[in-house]
C-alpha cells in the first residue's frame, strides 16, 4: 500500500523456503517504510511446520535487511507463544535492530 509517499507491506501467510533468498519478495517490499510480516515460528522450530503456510520472525528481519526496510514489525505470532515467549522474541529481536517491533494487540504504528 502506498499513500502520500509512504510505504506499507503487509505480508502474511506467508511461508519462505528454507536457504532461498526470495528476490521477488525483497524486491517488492524494497524501501518500505513500514513491514508487517507473517512471523509465526522461530527459525529453530519452522521445519515442524513446513507446508502450514507461515514465515519465522528471522527471516522478516533478514529480508528486511534485504530490502533496506526503514521499520518491520513482527507480525502473525504463534497462538501456542505465551507472553513469556513473546518477551523472548522481543528481546532477541532487539539484538539485531533497533527497527524492530513485535506488533502487540491495539498498538498504533506511526508512520
Amino acid at each position: 500500500m502506498e499513500y502520500k509517499g509512504k510505504i506499507v507491506c503487509y505480508i502474511t501467510d506467508h511461508e519462505h523456503e528454507v536457504n532461498l533468498k526470495n528476490e521477488d519478495l525483497i524486491k517488492f517490499i524494497e524501501n518500505s517504510d513500514l513491514l508487517i510480516y507473517d512471523s509465526t515460528y522461530k527459525d529453530e522450530e519452522f521445519r515442524n511446520y513446513v507446508g502450514w503456510g507461515h514465515s519465522t520472525w528471522q527471516e522478516g528481519v533478514r529480508i528486511s535487511n534485504y530490502s533496506n526496510v526503514k521499520k518491520f514489525i513482527i507480525y502473525h505470532h504463534n497462538p501456542d507463544n505465551k507472553d513469556e515467549d513473546m518477551k523472548k522474541i522481543e528481546e532477541e529481536s532487539q539484538l539485531l535492530g533497533n527497527n524492530i517491533v513485535v506488533a502487540k494487540e491495539g498498538m498504533c504504528v506511526k508512520i
